[in-house]
C-alpha cells in the first residue's frame, strides 16, 4: 500500500511517472516473510509432509517468477521473493486441501500471492501509468486482499483456541 500511495501522490504533486527504486519492493518481500511467518506460528501444531499438488503450485509460482523477471536483475530480490512466495503457495494449498477446516486466511494469502505475481507481469505490458488500466484494477484488489487478512485471521482465532 505504501509503494502505492507513493506513486500516486508523487503523479499527483509533481505531474509525471516516478522513477522508481527497490525500496517497496523490499517492502513487498519484507511483507511475504512477515506472511510465511505468520502461516508457520499459525499451523505449528500442525504435521505438515510432501505433496504433489502443493508442491507443484509452489514449485510453479518460483518458476513464474522467476521468468517474468519480476524484480529485473536484482537476484537477491528475486530469489528472495520466489523462495519466500513459493513456500508460502505450498502451505496454503495444502492447508486448503488436507486442512481440518477450510482455512480464510489461507485462501487470502494464497490469493495475494497470485494477485503479487500478476501485478509484476501485467506491469510489463503497461508503461502508462498516468491513466486508469489493468495493473490499478490487480493493485486495488490485492490491496483489499491484504486488508481482508485481519477479519479472516480474526475469525480463525475466534473459533479455535490458539496462540
Amino acid at each position: 500500500m505504501m509503494g502505492t500511495l507513493y506513486f500516486v501522490l508523487y503523479l499527483v504533486i509533481r505531474g509525471k511517472v516516478p522513477q522508481f527504486f527497490y525500496v517497496s519492493e523490499i517492502s513487498w518481500i519484507a511483507s511475504y516473510l512477515f506472511l510465511h511467518s505468520y502461516q508457520i506460528v499459525g499451523y505449528k501444531g500442525q504435521r505438515m509432509k510432501i505433496s504433489v499438488i502443493p508442491l507443484i503450485c509452489g514449485i510453479g509460482v518460483a518458476i513464474i517468477s522467476i521468468w517474468s523477471g519480476i524484480f529485473g536483475p536484482a537476484i537477491l530480490s528475486t530469489g528472495v521473493f520466489t523462495l519466500a512466495a513459493g513456500a508460502i503457495v505450498y502451505i496454503s494449498v495444502f492447508q486448503i486441501l488436507y486442512g481440518d477446516a477450510p482455512y480464510k486466511s489461507s485462501i487470502c494469502i494464497l490469493l495475494c500471492i497470485i494477485l503479487q505475481v500478476s501485478l509484476y507481469i501485467s506491469s510489463s505490458f503497461f508503461h502508462d501509468y498516468t491513466r486508469f488500466n489493468l495493473y490499478f484494477c490487480i493493485d486495488i484488489v490485492l490491496t483489499i486482499s491484504m486488508a481482508m487478512l485481519l477479519p479472516c485471521t480474526f475469525m480463525e482465532v475466534g473459533k479455535d483456541d490458539v496462540h
